[in-house]
């Protein structure tokens, strides 16, 4: 089975698939019309092409990679919000973070608690319909670099 088409296969067995949390099976960003093809230069209003719902997720909320920009969340197609801060490089090893553009109500060690409760959310609309659904979770957290929640961190050894 190619990558990225688990949605549609489900889609063909009349289930509602949905996404949540990274996608990191690539999208194309629209950019600026004239201008060089760069993070900073995305047309964060315009529609993101080849990501799951090209891919036959009904539904996706999520984010690319979180070591890089842009630092904002996927609502099917589209940016939830637009850039409204430049985020400072920082950290190292795996727990870096690369600058640049985003949202200021993304954080790093936010976004698996964050991805969780759209994931709750999202069970909770769906639990009484008719149609059955089937959600494919993919949390950052498997993935460096590592983002530990505040009430996680010095909880185990670091290496």
């Amino acid at each position: 089975m190619p990558a990225g088409s688990t949605g549609l296969v489900l889609r063909g067995l009349r289930k509602e698939p949905a996404a949540i949390g990274k996608w990191h099976l690539g999208w194309d960003w629209t950019h600026k019309e004239g201008k060089a093809k760069t993070v900073d230069n995305i047309g964060f209003t315009k529609r993101m092409a080849n990501g799951p719902t090209d891919r036959g997720f009904d539904y996706f909320y999520g984010l690319t990679s979180p070591s890089g920009p842009p630092y904002l969340y996927m609502v099917n197609d589209m940016a939830e919000k637009q850039p409204n801060t430049r985020f400072e490089e920082s950290g190292g090893g795996l727990y870096k973070i690369k600058g640049g553009i985003g949202h200021s109500d993304w954080s790093a060690d936010g976004m698996q608690p964050h991805l969780a409760d759209k994931m709750l959310e999202y069970l909770d609309e769906n639990k009484d319909s008719d149609k059955p659904f089937f959600l494919y979770m993919a949390l950052t957290a498997p993935h460096i670099p590592l983002f530990p929640s505040k009430e996680f961190k010095g909880k185990s050894k670091t290496w």
